[in-house]
């Protein structure tokens, strides 16, 4: 449980004691000093709350605004910086299989390592689709569900059987101007 759930139960506990006092539920030799106490615990939480909150805003611009970006940005780069390394790598041993086929030579012994030219399976290469007899070919369908239609249709008040809209709440962060 993080700090701010704690504040959170405390303050929900608080309301349900504000509420029964309001209802008789509870007795108090002095209703008016209990609920002073209950007031000054409900402001105390309160302002833990606001506190933490604060603070969690403090975060998430600082992540969103500054690590987020950094980090993928360096994620770009990275990502790139492999891409060519990976390309260098595909010359490397072009460059090898190259010059072993154009000196006719199937496998060469070095200091650390052997190279060996092996025959693969052919690759497939196909000169003209159209050209392809029917027996090679066959048809691909694929079913999608036109989401944008089946929200409106919800919307309308439509009925639809494996479907249906799910209200949400979104958190906004502001700045607070006192207002």
């Amino acid at each position: 449980m993080t700090k701010l759930d704690k504040i959170s139960d405390d303050l929900s506990e608080l309301n349900k004691l504000f509420q029964m006092l309001e209802q008789g539920l509870i007795e108090a030799e002095s209703e008016e000093e209990l609920t002073k106490e209950l007031s000054e615990l409900f402001e105390q939480s309160e302002f833990a709350l606001k506190e933490k909150a604060d603070h969690y805003a403090y975060t998430l611009q600082r992540f969103e605004g500054e690590t987020i970006p950094f980090l993928k940005k360096r994620a770009e780069k990275f990502s790139s910086a492999s891409r060519r390394i990976e390309r260098f790598c595909d010359f490397l041993r072009a460059n090898i299989k190259t010059n072993l086929q154009r000196n006719g030579i199937t496998e060469l012994r070095a200091s650390s390592f052997a190279f060996k030219l092996s025959k693969t399976k052919p690759n497939l290469k196909i000169d003209a689709e159209d050209l392809i007899p029917e027996d090679f070919k066959y048809t691909e369908t694929k079913t999608l569900i036109d989401k944008e239609s089946l929200r409106l249709a919800l919307d309308a008040g439509e009925i639809i059987t494996g479907a249906h809209l799910e209200e949400g709440v979104a958190l906004r962060i502001g700045v607070n101007n006192g207002k």
